[in-house]
């Protein structure tokens, strides 16, 4: 009997195949074969590409729930060879789980499963693949990754407002594609609304219904 895709992760959790990683880490190398289809549980991954300037930038971010990998099966022939493009690293300390891809295949022959792995697959991914050069431009981009954020690793303070901890300027600066001092910018103007503070080691959320209304989209 298939299992379904609830069942898969608790066996996941009994093999003790889940993985913890901190902030950096590369979960998928460029070129790499994909074996292998990991779902994301807590944290935040970018998928970072070097231009030919050799400046390093992150097109996308994806949040739980999402599996990473999906080239690895999604729409192809199983014995095709399927490379990564680009290097899927863990922007905040994250938690998934390692598959083999042949495993989720099998699940998709069982409805439950196939819907909640569907769940899985339609996980929320932000695209940062626009060009953004002036910072008016950024702050519809910078309102997105601050978004992210907040689902994903927000912690509540003693006030009850949300705390985004460990993320710097630089690397929302890799995110949205700019410079740190260019983001240090716009966060100020962010600050000066009200929505955020600025903190030496974190940001401080104070208006969240404002990031995903998304006032100056």
């Amino acid at each position: 009997m298939v299992e379904t895709a609830c069942l898969f992760q608790q066996r996941c959790l009994r093999q003790n195949s889940v993985i913890r990683a901190q902030k950096g880490t590369t979960i998928v190398m460029p070129e790499q074969r994909v074996s292998y289809v990991y779902h994301l549980h807590e944290g935040i991954v970018g998928f970072f590409r070097t231009s030919a300037t050799g400046r390093e930038a992150v097109d996308y971010l994806i949040v739980p729930p999402h599996l990473i990998g999906l080239a690895g099966f999604a729409g192809m022939d199983r014995k095709e060879s399927v490379y990564h493009l680009a290097e899927a690293r863990a922007i905040t300390p994250v938690t998934y789980c390692k598959t083999k891809r042949e495993a989720v295949w099998d699940l998709l022959d069982d409805r439950g499963a196939r819907s909640q792995i569907m769940e899985m697959i339609c996980g929320t991914v932000f695209f940062l693949t626009a060009p953004a050069p002036l910072v008016s431009d950024l702050a519809p981009r910078i309102i997105t990754i601050l978004d992210a954020l907040t689902r994903s690793i927000g912690t509540r303070d003693p006030n009850g407002r949300t705390v985004i901890p460990g993320i710097t300027h630089g690397d929302i600066a890799a995110m949205s594609k700019t410079t740190r001092p260019t983001v240090s910018r716009v966060l100020e103007r962010l600050e000066e609304r009200g929505i955020i503070q600025i903190g030496r080691r974190n940001i401080v959320v104070v208006k969240p219904e404002a990031l995903r209304h998304k006032p100056w989209s």
